[in-house]
């Protein structure tokens, strides 16, 4: 974005303006260009260039960070806890939200009652 104020009339005139907004739209194209580039080659890095699959290199960067992540689970059991899949999956479904509910990183098991 450019702001320019005149002072005064006839401050710049239609020449100078010319000049300085290419001198600003080179500039701007430039940084667009090497941001472009420095994505690409980015990318090349990480990927195999035949298949554009990730490659060694990333996955060993990948493994030098660490990455926190908690897990909440239901656990449902066929046929002691129910005799359909749509039922096992409900119940499953609810252990999931009991562990939620309780704090997460916990393993819930659907109850069967008698």
């Amino acid at each position: 974005m450019v702001l320019m104020i005149k002072k005064e009339k006839g401050f710049w005139d239609d020449r100078d303006m010319r000049k300085l907004l290419l001198v600003y739209a080179g500039l701007a194209s430039s940084a667009l260009y090497r941001v472009r580039l420095m994505e690409f080659t980015k990318h090349a890095a990480i990927t195999d260039a035949l298949t554009d699959v990730y490659n060694r290199r990333f996955f060993e960067d990948m493994f030098e960070k660490q990455l926190a992540l908690t897990i909440s689970i239901g656990v449902s059991s066929f046929p002691s806890h129910e005799t359909e899949c749509s039922a096992l999956l409900r119940s499953a479904d609810k252990a999931l939200y009991r562990a939620k509910e309780k704090s997460r990183d916990k393993v819930e098991v659907s109850y069967v009652i008698d």
